[in-house]
């Protein structure tokens, strides 16, 4: 009798641990695709969406504008939601500058 009640808080033990095992596991997972997604928001952030943006900025600015549009660097920091946007100058129709800014800075940080 005794053997068989050692035997059934063995098999529940086992259980337990298992059962942990599996929660651990699936934590695991969560974490390693969340590092994941993490990573990619930062490449894409960094790396990738700059000079799509500056690219489609000129682009737009200067159909809006009817002017040439330039940008020499922009930078996007996707870690402080701000964008740098470097030697940005904008021309008149007969090709002088009107305007021109060594760097404009926008911070799209909420704050209270």
């Amino acid at each position: 009798m005794k053997r068989k009640k050692d035997l059934s808080s063995h098999l529940k033990a086992v259980k337990e641990t298992s059962g942990d095992r599996r929660a651990s596991s699936r934590s695991r997972k969560w974490l390693k695709r969340a590092a994941w997604a993490f990573a990619i928001y930062l490449v894409l952030g960094f790396l990738v969406l700059p000079p799509i943006i500056r690219a489609v900025a000129v682009k737009q600015v200067a159909k809006e504008l009817n002017r040439e549009v330039s940008i020499e660097k922009l930078r996007l920091n996707p870690l402080a939601f701000s964008v740098a946007i470097g030697g940005l100058k904008i021309k008149d129709p007969d090709a002088e500058t009107l305007l021109a800014w060594d760097e404009v800075y926008v911070n799209f940080e909420v704050s209270s």
